[in-house]
C-alpha cells in the first residue's frame, strides 16, 4: 500500500411530515451500480465540516445544516492511496432539481430499508447504522 489520506463525508437524511426518515446516496463517478454516500477531500480554506457540505451539494445536489460529525470513520483504497473518512451528519433542508456533478453521478433519496440493500461496503454501511440509530433518536 502506497500513501493515506484523509477524507470527510456527509450522510445527508430527511424527515417528511409524516416523521418518515430518508436518506441520500449517490454512485461515484466511476460506477452508477455503486452507492454511497457524498464525499471527497478536505479543502484547506473551507476546513473539515464545510468541505463535508460542499461534498453534498456538488456531488448530490443538496443543502442543508450539519448536525454532527460522528464518532466513526470508514477505510477505502484506491489507485495504491489508503483514505480515512470522517462522517458528519446533515439535515438536507434543499435538494436541488440540478447540481454540479449531476450528468457524472446517480442520486437516490431511499428509506433506510433500501440503504441497507444498496449499499454494498461493509464499512459504509456500518457507519450507516450508526448515523441511523443518531438521527432515529433525535428525529431533528
Amino acid at each position: 500500500m502506497g500513501s493515506k489520506k484523509k477524507q470527510v463525508g456527509i450522510i445527508p437524511y430527511l424527515i417528511n411530515k409524516s416523521g418518515k426518515i430518508k436518506y441520500v446516496l449517490v454512485t461515484p463517478k466511476y460506477s452508477k451500480n455503486y452507492w454511497i454516500f457524498p464525499k471527497g477531500n478536505i479543502e484547506k480554506k473551507l476546513g473539515p465540516q464545510k468541505s463535508a457540505a460542499e461534498e453534498a451539494y456538488e456531488e448530490a445536489g443538496l443543502k442543508g445544516i450539519i448536525k454532527s460529525k460522528l464518532k466513526i470513520q470508514y477505510r477505502y483504497e484506491k489507485f495504491a492511496t489508503e483514505y480515512k473518512v470522517d462522517l458528519y451528519l446533515m439535515k438536507v433542508k434543499e435538494v436541488l432539481e440540478s447540481w454540479d456533478e449531476q450528468d457524472e453521478r446517480k442520486r437516490f433519496i431511499a428509506t433506510p430499508e433500501q440503504v441497507e440493500e444498496m449499499i454494498t461496503d461493509k464499512s459504509i454501511l456500518k457507519a450507516f447504522r450508526k448515523a441511523h440509530k443518531i438521527v432515529s433518536k433525535s428525529k431533528k
